[in-house]
């Protein structure tokens, strides 16, 4: 790696440390993490590298391109006027196209299935993108995470088996009032945050991640308190008791 690399690649890590800061996952939280990340004067000059004084494709503030508005058929017939940019700059590309979304009312997501990013509309909390699920060909990642796909696939995946049965358990908890509807849905998401973590990495045996979704390891994790209901018939009051 050459010297011009290491500034490019070490500028990058307070820039992406800046923009994941989010109060929460929005078109609106990157705009307001880009207007400070830009006209902040403490930290503009150490995280964008200066193309002035550092030759090459360095990240610019502003980009050279034509725009025109020309009048475009779309699928359904209709006619719509939309945008042809025409750059020879893959940067200014690929933030017209991500500033647009945003613009759009399009939202950024990492599908926890494949790690890919993908792009859903503002106030849809969608965890899975419509790609070829890598631990299923035959599914999309989104089949992939419903629990129907996921008991079929039980029978030929182990790990997960595992977290269908880890499912199961926190259900019956839940049916039995042990647990509140709101600490099975936390206990499910960690379980299935696991599962996905172990389907990516497979130095992690199927008994590693047993273990690691067990109730116990979960509920404590999780900071979730089991209540133990009482079992069995009430006592029979005896003769001359009040009731």
């Amino acid at each position: 790696m050459n010297g011009r690399s290491k500034t490019f690649h070490f500028a990058l890590y307070p820039c992406q440390e800046r923009l994941s800061k989010l109060e929460h996952n929005s078109p609106e939280e990157y705009a307001k993490a880009l207007y400070g990340f830009y006209n902040d004067d403490r930290i503009a000059e150490k995280l964008i590298v200066n193309p002035i004084r550092n030759n090459g494709d360095c990240y610019t503030t502003h980009d050279a391109y034509e725009l025109s508005y020309v009048p475009r058929p779309l699928p359904d017939g209709s006619v719509a006027i939309c945008q042809e940019h025409v750059t020879d700059s893959l940067q200014a590309l690929m933030k017209a196209d991500f500033m647009l979304a945003l613009n759009s009312g399009h939202n950024i997501r990492r599908c926890i299935i494949c790690g890919r990013y993908f792009l859903l509309k503002s106030g849809v909390h969608a965890l899975y993108c419509e790609g070829a699920c890598p631990h299923a060909p035959d599914y999309t990642c989104r089949q992939f995470g419903s629990v129907e796909v996921q008991k079929e696939l039980a029978k030929d995946i182990p790990k997960v088996k595992v977290k269908v049965t880890a499912f199961a358990r926190i259900t019956k908890d839940l049916s039995r009032n042990a647990i509140s509807q709101k600490d099975a849905r936390k206990a499910k998401d960690y379980v299935r945050d696991l599962l996905y973590d172990a389907l990516r990495d497979a130095s992690i045996s199927v008994e590693a991640f047993e273990e690691s979704v067990s109730s116990e390891n979960v509920y404590q994790c999780c900071g979730i308190t089991r209540t133990a209901n009482p079992r069995g018939r009430p006592p029979k009051k005896k003769a001359g008791e009040q009731a």
